[in-house]
């Protein structure tokens, strides 16, 4: 929001595809195998042998797939992809790493100390240099962030256990990849699309869909806390009280949106003003709760070593919103919410579905 201030809706469009495209590749790794790294993690403490397979195996990946990247003739500079991409997916596992070690309360003081980092660093420099100001500020601040926290696993003495690669962690997260890749790189397409006619459009759409992360954000953490103690609690009483916890945070937060969004938005930037698109800005909005309650079930499944039912959920959910998209025939920043929308809802109405088929058969 802060680069928005000082960007046009073209500029935040073509950073936006920047994000996007690390995002993607992030998400392909550690998104997907957010709860496999904190289930690992949880049950058998060896962070260094975690992290080194990890970080090995990402870093071998992405510079296979930044290797293709000029293939798609996408507008976008491959140093500072690979930086950003290599920065966030650091960041984020070392976050997943603190989480599955039971330092929740640590790991939120860290990330305040990084956020504030954050608004000095992003202010000067996107202020100063504008859109390249932006991307070096995101690439800094993923950094920082994972080094404030490797510092303070290795002030712990847990950072220095044992120096060895861990096959089962590497199996687990290639098979997690291939379940979630379809819709990930569905929705990076969409976007990259829109980008080649609607720059400005992609913008605007971007700056929107921030208040949906702002949320999911929150609902994550929830969503994290509980996988941790899926391993030391009973699951269906840590699940239950989840996401009712979740569903009270995505009523207050959209209710809050959408009174007030379009104010904050109009304190940031008067060029992103919602309100001829309040139903394209509701419709974004509304994705937080199928997407907040799946990623709660599916975390459930993989506690309990049903990975073949996200599967089953994540490929149904990729052929109806490829179906919706040939339906629909125009990409535009309509396509792309009736998208998001679809797979969400697809994915979270077949996950309960086989949620209350699993607790029948368990009772």
């Amino acid at each position: 929001m802060l680069s928005a201030k000082f960007l046009t809706a073209s500029e935040f469009g073509l950073l936006s595809i920047l994000r996007s495209t690390a995002g993607m590749l992030e998400s392909l790794f550690t998104g997907v195998n957010s709860g496999v790294i904190i289930d690992e993690v949880s049950k058998n403490k060896k962070v260094t042998a975690n992290l080194l397979s990890l970080l090995l195996f990402y870093l071998v990946v992405i510079l296979i797939i930044l290797s293709l990247i000029p293939l798609l003739k996408v507008n976008i500079s491959i140093t500072s992809l690979f930086l950003l991409t290599f920065g966030v997916t650091l960041s984020t596992t070392i976050n997943l790493v603190l989480i599955g070690l039971s330092y929740y309360s640590e790991q939120k003081k860290l990330t305040v100390v990084s956020s504030v980092l954050s608004l000095i660093i992003s202010f000067v420099l996107v202020k100063m240099y504008g859109l390249q100001g932006a991307i070096n500020a995101f690439i800094l601040l993923a950094f920082t962030d994972f080094i404030i926290k490797v510092l303070f696993l290795a002030q712990k003495k847990v950072i220095f256990t044992s120096i060895h690669l861990e096959p089962t962690l590497i199996k687990r997260s290639f098979k997690y990849i291939i379940i979630i890749a379809p819709q990930i790189i569905l929705f990076w397409w969409l976007k990259v699309s829109l980008s080649n006619s609607a720059l400005e459009d992609l913008g605007r759409f971007e700056f929107l869909y921030q208040f949906v992360t702002l949320i999911t954000l929150m609902t994550g953490t929830v969503s994290s806390v509980a996988i941790g103690r899926f391993s030391t609690a009973e699951k269906n009483i840590v699940l239950k009280q989840s996401l009712v916890i979740n569903f009270l945070i995505c009523i207050i937060l959209v209710s809050l949106s959408l009174s007030y969004g379009n104010n904050l938005i109009l304190l940031v930037n008067k060029e992103y003003d919602v309100s001829e698109r309040m139903l394209l800005f509701f419709i974004m909005l509304l994705v937080v709760f199928p997407l907040s309650f799946a990623s709660l079930i599916s975390k459930f499944f993989l506690a309990n070593s049903k990975d073949s039912y996200n599967l089953l959920a994540s490929i149904s959910a990729v052929l109806s919103t490829l179906a919706l998209i040939v339906f629909l025939t125009e990409v535009n920043i309509f396509t792309i919410a009736y998208s998001y929308i679809g797979y969400h809802t697809v994915n979270f109405l077949i996950l309960l579905f086989l949620l209350i088929r699993f607790q029948k058969a368990n009772e």
